[in-house]
């Protein structure tokens, strides 16, 4: 009896045995899956994952969240080929462009950050340039040599005035150290030549109105261009040197516009309603719009020639002048319809934005021809503004003024 009864109590024992193993091998491979649903989840929400190093020139934050949507923040290009023919240099906002003497490079300032971009319409490469943040800048004009002066607005919108500039890049740091030159406020605005080392600087008078002040780039020898009672002009600094002055235009507002030397000036249109004035650099070829309700555009070939008025509505402010074999030739843009009999306040108020196509000026033969439409072409409706074309002739630059974003057209055809 009593080895019947131990012969039951081993064999209890070793089923207890055997059920013990067979639930620690249970619970071992159970823990097992659970461990690899947990390093699986953490592993989606980055724990783990290297920490980034700072040492870049942009910051890992920024870095790691622009290298998730594909593109770099950095100043090292991606693309390699020509872009399309009507090509979205930059989708973001900018404030300024010019394409740099001599070259098809076109060189902007954007807005929001202050960075300055390079763009080559021949392989489509963006690289930006700066790392230096200057926040805010509502306006900038650029020299050939790739010098800004740039606006930007105060808290209580008064206009404050700098010279930003580049330097070259160093192999320890890939961006290129920008110098800032700050000329304060009381200007209405400024200007420097493709050179990079004259300004012409608009001086506020007070009551008495503005003086227009020639100088070198630091504010030395400043000598006096112009002086007027009338408050807002635009300027243009042509390439040749020329510079051409105009009483800023509105709808049924008499205009005057001048060609001004240091020791002369001319006269270019005189008392014209909605007045707009593109001169052509090494040329005495201009465009002269109006509107007095009903806009037009029209071309004098030079001094001697008559003014012919062109079979397109537009503003000479929608128009850039270019190079053509031993002449030049215009190209501008002209909205599809024009619905309002205020074309001008509307358009720079903001209130009325067009939809444009390219059209070319021969001025010799007063002849305009339909050249690219974005509508029909691309897909497209652009406001163009700020026009530009390349030394060479090849490519058009400009803002649509709808978003401020940069294009860049491919004139040949």
């Amino acid at each position: 009896m009593n080895r019947d009864v131990a012969y039951y109590i081993r064999i209890a024992l070793l089923v207890l045995v055997i059920l013990v193993a067979l639930g620690l091998a249970w619970w071992y491979v159970f823990l097992r899956g659970q461990s690899s649903a947990i390093e699986g989840s953490d592993e989606g929400r980055g724990l783990g994952a290297i920490i980034p190093s700072f040492s870049s020139g942009v910051g890992s934050t920024l870095q790691n969240v622009v290298d998730g949507l594909g593109f770099s923040a950095t100043n090292s290009p991606r693309a390699t080929k020509e872009p399309a023919r009507l090509w979205q240099v930059h989708t973001l906002p900018t404030a300024g462009h010019v394409f740099l003497t001599g070259s098809s490079t076109i060189r902007f300032l954007e807005r929001a950050t202050g960075y300055f971009f390079s763009a080559d319409p021949k392989t489509g490469t963006v690289p930006r340039l700066t790392n230096t943040l200057i926040p805010q800048i509502y306006e900038a004009h650029g020299a050939g040599n790739g010098t800004f002066s740039a606006v930007t607005l105060g808290q209580d919108g008064t206009p404050s005035y700098q010279i930003l500039s580049v330097d070259t890049a160093t192999s320890s740091n890939p961006f290129f150290p920008i110098t800032q030159q700050t000329l304060g406020r009381g200007l209405f605005g400024v200007w420097i030549h493709d050179g990079g080392t004259k300004m012409v600087t608009a001086v506020d008078n007070g009551r008495s109105g503005v003086t227009f002040v020639f100088s070198n780039l630091d504010g030395t020898n400043p000598s006096t261009l112009f002086s007027s009672i009338i408050n807002y002009w635009n300027f243009e600094w042509l390439r040749d040197g020329r510079m051409i002055l105009t009483e800023a235009a509105g709808t049924k507002i008499l205009g005057t516009s001048y060609e001004l030397t240091a020791n002369d000036t001319s006269a270019i249109a005189r008392r014209v309603e909605g007045l707009t004035v593109r001169a052509a650099a090494s040329s005495t070829a201009v465009l002269i719009g109006s509107d007095n309700g009903d806009v037009r555009l029209a071309v004098r070939a030079n001094t001697d020639a008559t003014l012919v008025t062109l079979p397109i509505r537009t503003t000479a402010e929608k128009c850039a002048w270019g190079k053509s074999g031993n002449g030049v030739v215009a190209y501008c843009a002209v909205p599809e319809t024009i619905s309002s009999s205020q074309f001008l306040n509307d358009w720079y108020r903001g209130a009325l934005h067009a939809s444009d196509t390219v059209w070319k000026i021969e001025p010799g033969a007063a002849r305009a021809e339909k050249w690219y439409s974005p509508p029909g072409e691309a897909g497209v409706s652009l406001d163009m503004e700020e026009l530009e074309v390349s030394d060479d002739g090849k490519y058009l630059a400009f803002r649509n003024a709808t978003d401020k974003s940069l294009w860049i057209l491919r004139l040949d055809k």
